[in-house]
């Protein structure tokens, strides 16, 4: 089992969190080749939860493969970025999820899939 990079995952949440209209949890990136840490909110690039993880660490969807590179620098298990990285999580639902992450949950134990949505089963 992987080690959990907890400080990436708490700077890509907070990143989320401080920055919502940059993120789109639709696509990998957007506009990768602008993104421009120091005007982030008009550089023109947005990211989902993987996206952001990689555009943090100092990748582009045009170095990397960007889910597979997502899930190496955090440290999480497949099964768990199958749930993380759904294109329906809202904001509030990636908050709980990387809270249970930071407790040493199983995503994919705590959350289920139902509706098209992945609903917290506790």
């Amino acid at each position: 089992m992987p080690e959990l990079n907890k400080p990436l995952l708490e700077k890509v949440m907070t990143h989320i969190n401080d920055h919502p209209d940059v993120h789109d949890q639709e696509v990998w990136t957007v506009n990768p080749d602008y993104y421009d840490p120091s005007n982030i909110e008009n550089c023109g690039t947005a990211a989902c939860f993987a996206g952001w993880t990689c555009l943090l660490s100092g990748y582009t969807s045009r170095d990397v493969e960007v889910e597979s590179k997502a899930v190496e620098l955090l440290g999480i298990e497949w099964d768990d970025a199958g749930v993380l990285f759904h294109s329906d999580n809202t904001r509030e639902d990636l908050n709980l999820m990387v809270k249970d992450l930071m407790n040493g949950e199983e995503l994919d134990e705590v959350w289920e899939f139902g509706a098209g949505i992945y609903e917290r089963n506790l």
